[in-house]
């Protein structure tokens, strides 16, 4: 779970950036 929302959150830092 933990891991999961690490990656959902660097997904969405990731997309804003782009």
């Amino acid at each position: 779970m933990r891991a999961f929302t690490t990656e959902t959150l660097f997904n969405f830092i990731f997309s804003l950036f782009m």
